[in-house]
């Protein structure tokens, strides 16, 4: 039923010339689809969302798009697409001083880094999440970071660090409830 609200929503902002909410619906129609699972169709809304809102110069719009479809990348395991769509991301990010997005898009670039088997990069990237999660006192990301960071010093064979970041990252996740990342 959120589909058809969706595509409703859709007809709606187009009918009244709102480009702004059209936009809006294709980014909410492809995350939905990205949440049932079927990839293709949340591809296909999302660049047409990223391209609306090119079109529009909506930054917000954009960098949340370019975001998704990162993600989506990411889960596919198709690394170098997710980084390459997360960096811009998080260019649009910090130009515009949004911390908790530029967070997040670091920890995607991190962990997109480690799995590529570039430690290196992936200690320093999700470094800069974990610093900036702190900043804005974002806990989910500060667990994810600190997750992502016991990962990467467990592949370096320092398991003493790997598992202090992965105590740390358990106990931020109990203390908010996150069941998922625990």
């Amino acid at each position: 039923s959120s589909l058809d609200f969706l595509f409703k929503f859709t007809d709606l902002a187009i009918q009244a010339g709102n480009k702004e909410a059209e936009v809006l619906s294709y980014y909410h129609t492809g995350a939905t689809y990205k949440y049932l699972g079927d990839y293709e169709r949340a591809m296909n809304y999302l660049l047409k969302g990223l391209s609306a809102g090119q079109a529009i110069h909506s930054w917000i719009s954009e960098s949340v798009s370019l975001k998704l479809i990162g993600q989506i990348y990411f889960e596919t395991e198709d690394y170098l697409n997710s980084l390459n769509y997360n960096l811009q991301s998080l260019e649009l990010m910090q130009k515009s001083g949004d911390k908790w997005g530029e967070a997040g898009c670091l920890d995607t670039i991190g962990f997109s880094y480690f799995k590529l088997k570039n430690l290196d990069s992936a200690l320093e990237v999700c470094s800069q999440a974990l610093s900036i999660s702190k900043l804005v006192d974002d806990k989910k990301g500060q667990g994810n970071a600190l997750c992502h960071l016991g990962n990467v010093y467990k592949e370096l064979l320092d398991f003493n660090k790997a598992a202090d970041y992965c105590r740390n990252s358990l106990a931020i996740r109990k203390e908010i409830g996150d069941k998922k990342g625990e």
